[in-house]
């Protein structure tokens, strides 16, 4: 049997984050999630898991890490000046540096995961095939380097479906294999790995549109998308209920039903609001 650690950040998705352990729980031996004291544009956020952690699903499995970065040190200062005036590069500093603290989780818990075979490195909302999982743990799917999992699109609810193409999301990668790159390296490098289709479902913004405003904030300046950031809670209801991308995106969503298992439906309804 082969034993899976699945590792991820955390950024406020307190439900979806149910909804993923509940999930995963009865198959990952281990949960590693790192938890910043700032978002990826740098404001200043508290570390809002670290209150609630008894009371998650498979608690007894989760290894947390609330990071601390402190902008103000030297070696942040450094960076920000050397980054002037190419702001959007200094933002992505930001997050690698938050997701290169999954490999100081594993350094930090080497003895503890001796009998892992393999890691799930990728973000909360991409939620892995559970029969690929079980595969693997059965040795039954053979997995001898990197690979990325391909996965449905879902936008906002899971009968909100993206047609044209699949998202390129969590890494599946032999634990020995992680090490020999930073984890923000391998994130960029999803797109050139070798892939396995049918590898999941991406839940992109499942969430109230006040939070979706808050998550939109974090992330336009990173992504260059400012013309979009301070948008009304009102047009992202607007958005929302038209079927359309909160950037502006081609994208083609269709109203899908029963495209979502009925275990992974069952849990995500239990666990979320507004989802139907």
């Amino acid at each position: 049997m082969n034993n899976i650690v699945d590792a991820f950040l955390f950024y406020n998705e307190i439900d979806l984050l149910k909804a993923r352990l509940e999930y995963l729980g009865p198959y990952v031996n281990k949960f590693l999630i790192v938890e910043s004291n700032i978002d990826f544009a740098g404001k200043t956020k508290p570390h809002f898991l670290k209150e609630q952690l008894t009371n998650l699903p498979f608690s007894e499995k989760i290894s947390y890490m609330p990071l601390d970065i402190n902008l103000r040190s030297i070696t942040w200062r450094y960076r920000s000046l050397r980054y002037y005036n190419k702001r959007s590069r200094y933002l992505w500093k930001i997050q690698n540096a938050q997701r290169n603290a999954i490999a100081e989780m594993l350094r930090t818990y080497k003895k503890e995961l001796s009998s892992t075979k393999f890691v799930l490195f990728g973000d909360l909302d991409e939620f892995p095939n559970i029969q690929l999982i079980e595969n693997l743990i059965a040795g039954k799917l053979e997995l001898t380097t990197a690979q990325t999992l391909r996965q449905k699109m879902f936008y906002y609810r899971m009968d909100i479906a993206e047609q044209k193409e699949t998202w390129s999301g969590t890494l599946c990668c032999p634990l020995q294999e992680f090490s020999l790159h930073q984890p923000h390296e391998w994130r960029s490098l999803r797109e050139k790995l070798p892939f396995i289709e049918g590898g999941g479902y991406h839940f992109s913004y499942f969430m109230s549109p006040s939070k979706i405003q808050e998550k939109m904030n974090a992330i336009v300046e990173v992504e260059k998308l400012n013309s979009f950031s301070d948008m009304s809670i009102e047009n992202i209801e607007k958005i929302i209920h038209s079927h359309q991308d909160l950037y502006g995106r081609e994208m083609i969503f269709e109203k899908q039903a029963n495209a979502v298992p009925d275990q992974l439906k069952i849990i995500l309804e239990k666990n979320l609001c507004n989802l139907s």
